[in-house]
């Protein structure tokens, strides 16, 4: 089920431009798929903070128009849990221009 979350999971969005819809961009918590569904090719950089071993799970993927792409962000750490997922993302095209830098904090 997209965008739900356990219940030691939380999930934050970050929007690096205020030109775009925030909910163009998803990702499915129970698979660490990141989903496109703007009309456009995006730009995204994530990581994992927090409990255990993805405490520093980092990434930044192209996904077209559309699409989605994998990440690690839904991997188990075992019984660690008290994590988030933190993600950034821009329109491609303003990413290549230089008007648009996505940077999970």
């Amino acid at each position: 089920m997209r965008g739900l979350l356990g219940p030691l999971a939380s999930l934050t969005l970050y929007s690096a431009s205020s030109h775009m819809a925030m909910a163009c961009v998803d990702l499915d918590a129970n698979t660490g798929r990141m989903f496109n569904n703007c009309g456009y090719k995006v730009i995204v950089d994530f990581k994992t903070v927090g409990g255990g071993c993805f405490t520093n799970g980092h990434g930044t993927e192209v996904i077209a128009a559309g699409g989605w792409q994998g990440t690690a962000l839904a991997m188990s750490c075992g019984s660690q849990g008290g994590w988030q997922n933190v993600w950034a993302w821009c329109a491609y095209d303003d990413w290549v221009n230089g008007t648009c830098t996505p940077y999970a904090q």
